[in-house]
């Protein structure tokens, strides 16, 4: 049986690494899954309830979240406690420091989600550079059949 090179043991060492492979991205697509749920607020009347516009986006650095949420920070910022109104670049300031401090508590999970998104494009690749080779190696074989 030894003698057979691959043959039956070679393919079930294929089959497991294929079921390993399986399970590894249904592991990280389990882990992706929970950590968008993360980003999602929580529903109305539990936990303050936070606008879904006012939760960071997976990918979305703190300049963009920023950027996409100024006119509510902006309105927070000049409704400042001391009642003074504040000038228009303090205002910016203060606003994108409301800003940082929604965004903070979830970067590890955007963090994540960043992880998992190069590892899954990664596997991808991969996935397309066995293909290729596969199918170079079927072509060579027919071609040595001729």
């Amino acid at each position: 049986d030894d003698d057979e090179g691959e043959g039956a043991g070679g393919t079930r060492r294929g089959s497991e690494r294929k079921l390993l492979r399986q399970m590894e991205r249904g592991a990280r697509d389990e882990e992706r899954r929970t950590l968008e749920d993360a980003l999602l607020p929580p529903p109305d009347g539990a936990g303050g309830g936070a606008a879904p516009t006012l939760v960071p986006r997976a990918g979305e650095a703190l300049a963009e979240f920023y950027a996409r949420t100024a006119p509510h920070w902006t309105a927070r910022a000049t409704a400042a406690p001391d009642g003074d109104a504040p000038e228009d670049k303090e205002t910016k300031r203060r606003g994108f420091e409301l800003a940082r401090g929604r965004y903070e508590p979830y970067r590890p999970v955007l963090e994540r989600l960043e992880e998992l998104r190069a590892e899954e494009e990664r596997a991808e690749a991969r996935r397309g550079e066995r293909r290729e080779k596969r199918k170079k190696e079927k072509k060579k074989s027919k071609k040595d059949e001729e």
